[in-house]
């Protein structure tokens, strides 16, 4: 009796799509599944620009795709994903040199002071390309994705001490930025 495809680890996965079985097309559907959502969401808050979020988005899974087939070693699938979409975001900065407009989103929020919390987050959302980059990246892994310090050292390529201070930073600058809106609020 064979398993379903959505019972397989990402590991078994990922020797499926490297067998050549019939099965590729899906454990690569699943592993799609699994971790497109966090994935398209990291960029979109990197990057902030519809356009540009989908084509890193679609760049970042077909190079994911190749390594696989390429017979790269992956340990952790999560770690690994957000990588390679950190280095298309650094690469669209590169490119670019511009600022990144903002483009509203639906927020889900607690519906207690819903509307006090949903304009906190969209002024942190719009705050976000006033942060160093590597502060803004560290900060979007730790508190949009919640991944640990340590998962964050491995994909920004740091050490663990590194990857906290970058967080840290974000935050304080990001109390300073909206101290205006915080006293208000607190009034």
């Amino acid at each position: 009796m064979k398993k379903k495809i959505n019972t397989y680890s990402d590991s078994e996965l990922i020797t499926i799509i490297r067998k050549q079985d019939r099965d590729k097309s899906s454990a690569f559907s699943e592993l799609y599944d699994r971790h497109s959502v966090n994935v398209r969401s990291f960029i979109h808050y990197m990057i902030q620009n519809y356009e540009q979020v989908e084509d890193i988005f679609q760049e970042t899974f077909i190079t994911f795709f190749k390594n696989i087939c390429e017979g790269r070693e992956i340990k952790n699938i999560k770690a690994y994903l957000f990588s390679i979409a950190r280095n298309y975001c650094l690469k669209y900065y590169r490119d670019k040199k511009t600022t990144v407009p903002f483009e509203p989103q639906q927020f889900f929020v607690d519906e207690r002071n819903k509307y006090e919390n949903n304009e906190l987050f969209s002024l942190i959302v719009k705050s976000l390309p006033l942060l160093e980059q590597k502060q803004r990246e560290a900060f979007i892994m730790r508190e949009f994705q919640g991944l640990p310090y340590e998962e964050i050292a491995k994909i920004c390529e740091t050490s663990l001490s590194n990857a906290k201070s970058r967080v840290f930073r974000a935050h304080k600058k990001l109390l300073k930025i909206l101290q205006p809106y915080l006293k208000d609020l607190a009034d």
